[in-house]
């Protein structure tokens, strides 16, 4: 079975692996598209996020430093307290503690109602940073009771008194100056100028609390430092107030600490200074200078709290901003991410849907139209088949658009090349029926020559001659008559048409092969195969038969066996003693026989294949090639439906004759006596031709 064999085997190309299909270049666009797109995109996000978390930061920490301003407020009002009670203990001090201690009570009460604002509370409310300052303020508060113990019932001079008191408020006023320090750039100037005036309104305290002390207990020496050491103090915060602060907070101290109140402190101070300067006795004005004293401590902390009250709304109003910004900025972030996915899905979908739409086309094109168009084309009348194609439904300007009329204009090359090439085979199959029928006829009248001369011919040696001859140019008719099925023509032998036997079927192909010595043909079912058939299927054995004897270990039987199938069809069985053929080419062998593939070079390489697989396509017959069980070799087998069976009268099968008589010894035939074909009978006694 040589003869149909495959051209070798492509082998395919491997399947890629884990890593191969992670390789960029094997991505498919859309995964390219996202991964392109999504950076950006994630970068976008990711920055929008940051801004939006950098908004609601700055917002939770002007919040905080609202919080903060707020708290600052009640210690503002702990450190007034605490002043009053200062100025009203060193005064009560000084006078040698007197029985009346109504103004001293009311002093430690308001300080006591003022305290929790520091001391209540964990430690960290006033701020993380101040957790220090806030502990040292709260031990300083703590020392209060040993301080107002050693005022009432112990000798602790005036000056003690006074020194006491003031660590406890600048531990406090600290705790102030860190509470009041701003996170914001623009909260510095408003939150200085506050604290400048805390300092005014702390200065003007402390001298109202030394000089009340000297005006009613005397001169004292520390008294007497102290007091001009706050002066000076007091002189150059007004001088920075005058120089440094905001225009606003100038025009409203100007405006607010002025009046008789303020210039008649300003003058009993500056008595009682030089009058200590000089050691002369301080004038008696203790009375006055206690209540112009606490009236300028109120105007100047009246400006303290307001300023402190802007400093709050000021902080308040930059939060509300921050979060704002924050809603801003999400909302912003959130439409230009929106608007960016709807330009992204817009771009990627003007690229993805005419090139889905191109892939589609294309693969269609190429593994469905364009084949069985291809398949389809016949030329009728020597016109050739339709040559238009329809355009991709790609209709775009961009490279996309212009890949689509790129394979149109492939697609029509390709349509029109088939067109051609049908055209072309046209003609070849033309030549192919004009070469064999001049073929035949000249193969024709040599038998009708041959014919004669086997007639008139007596010598026994001669006349095998002659049948060799006649045998020759049967296998001459043969190949003739394969190119007519190349040609996609049915080839017809003279003579009549009607019912053929098996056995004579069998006969006749064995007739038609150059070793016809070599096949053993069985007894075939008393049953005839019809007319239009039998021509056919002898020429569909003979391919067989010749296969198997050509290709076969030379001196080898072949085996040609006919039997009645269960479902009252006909098997014939051709079985050869070769080396056999491997399971997949067998199968490729069966699918070609089942569906011959169309004429093209390969088909003179595996003439028979295609002769057979044609010879069956047209009359309904299955030939399928197996392996011999138990054995070397191939089995052939050729069914026949029972449509294809006949019991009408048995017709003489074109080209078959009877048996060689034994006188002729070149060559013997195995078969028995079969009717002549073509009207052509023999005299009596004159031996008969293998085949016409």
């Amino acid at each position: 079975m040589s003869e149909y064999g495959v051209e070798p085997k492509q082998e395919s190309r491997p399947t890629a692996g884990p890593a191969e299909r992670w390789r960029l270049g094997n991505w498919r666009l859309r995964s390219k598209l996202v991964a392109v797109l999504a950076v950006p995109l994630l970068l976008a996000c990711a920055l929008g996020a940051f801004r939006i978390a950098g908004s609601a930061q700055e917002a939770a920490s002007l919040d905080a430093q609202v919080d903060r301003f707020t708290a600052g407020q009640q210690v503002a009002l702990l450190i007034d307290a605490l002043q009053r009670e200062r100025a009203i203990s060193a005064t009560f001090v000084a006078a040698g503690r007197p029985a009346d201690r109504a103004a001293l009570d009311a002093a430690t009460r308001a300080v006591d109602s003022a305290s929790p604002a520091v001391t209540s509370g964990p430690v960290e409310r006033l701020g993380s940073g101040l957790t220090d300052v806030t502990s040292a303020a709260r031990v300083r508060i703590g020392d209060l009771a040993a301080l107002r113990r050693a005022v009432i019932r112990t000798a602790f001079p005036p000056e003690r008194v006074e020194a006491t008191y003031t660590a406890v408020i600048d531990s406090v006023r600290a705790l102030e100056r860190g509470v009041l320090s701003p996170v914001q750039p623009s909260l510095v100037r408003p939150a200085t100028d506050a604290l400048l005036l805390a300092d005014a309104k702390e200065e003007v305290q402390r001298q109202h609390a030394v000089l009340n002390a000297v005006l009613v207990g005397g001169p004292a020496p520390a008294l007497a430092d102290a007091a001009r050491q706050v002066d000076a103090q007091l002189s150059g915060t007004l001088a920075e107030l005058s120089t440094s602060a905001l225009a606003s907070t100038r025009e409203r101290f100007a405006g607010t600490v002025a009046g008789t109140a303020v210039d008649g402190r300003e003058r009993i101070a500056q008595q009682a200074l030089v009058a200590l300067a000089l050691g002369r006795p301080v004038p008696p004005a203790a009375a006055d200078w206690d209540a112009v004293s606490g009236q300028t401590a109120d105007l100047i902390g009246r400006v303290a709290t307001t300023a402190r009250e802007d400093l709050v709304a000021a902080a308040s109003a930059l939060a509300g901003d921050a979060r704002a910004a924050a809603v801003r900025d999400g909302l912003l972030v959130v439409a230009l991410l929106a608007l960016t996915m709807v330009l992204l899905v817009l771009v990627a979908r003007s690229l993805l849907r005419p090139l889905r739409a191109l892939r589609v086309s294309a693969l269609e094109i190429a593994e469905h139209g364009l084949p069985e168009r291809t398949e389809r084309m016949v030329v009728v009348d020597g016109v050739a088949p339709s040559m238009d194609v329809e355009p991709i439904g790609v209709h775009t300007r961009d490279e996309i658009g212009e890949v689509a009329r790129a394979f149109d204009a492939v697609h029509a090359a390709a349509v029109r090349l088939a067109a051609q090439q049908a055209l072309l085979r046209h003609h070849v199959n033309d030549i192919f029926v004009n070469l064999s029928q001049r073929s035949q006829s000249l193969v024709s009248r040599q038998l009708q020559l041959i014919d004669w001369l086997e007639r008139s011919e007596q010598d026994p040696v001669q006349l095998g001659e002659l049948y060799r001859l006649d045998h020759l140019a049967a296998r001459m008719r043969r190949n003739n008559e394969n190119l007519l099925v190349l040609a996609g023509e049915s080839p017809q032998r003279s003579g009549r048409v009607g019912p053929a036997s098996l056995q004579d079927v069998a006969q006749a192909a064995v007739s038609e092969i150059e070793q016809y010595r070599r096949v053993n043909v069985g007894r075939a079912p008393d049953i005839a195969v019809v007319g239009p058939v039998a021509a056919d299927l002898v020429h569909l054995l003979a391919e067989l038969l010749d296969n198997a004897t050509t290709y076969g270990p030379p001196g080898s039987l072949v085996a040609l066996d006919v039997r009645l199938e269960p479902d009252g069809g006909i098997g014939i069985d051709v079985i050869d003693g070769g080396a056999g053929i491997e399971a997949a080419e067998l199968a490729t062998l069966n699918a070609r026989l089942a569906d011959p593939p169309p004429v093209d070079a390969t088909v003179s390489r595996r003439m028979g294949l295609f002769v057979v697989g044609r010879l069956a396509q047209n009359h309904g017959i299955a030939v399928t090639l197996h392996p011999v069980p138990g054995g070397p070799g191939t089995r052939a087998t050729v069914t026949l439906p029972s449509l294809l069976l006949s019991i009408d009268q048995v017709a003489a099968v074109p080209g078959v004759t009877r048996r060689i008589p034994a006188a002729v010894p070149e060559p013997r035939s195995p078969w028995p006596a079969l009717v002549g074909g073509e009207g052509n009978h023999p005299a009596p006694g004159v031996p008969e031709r293998a085949g016409t």
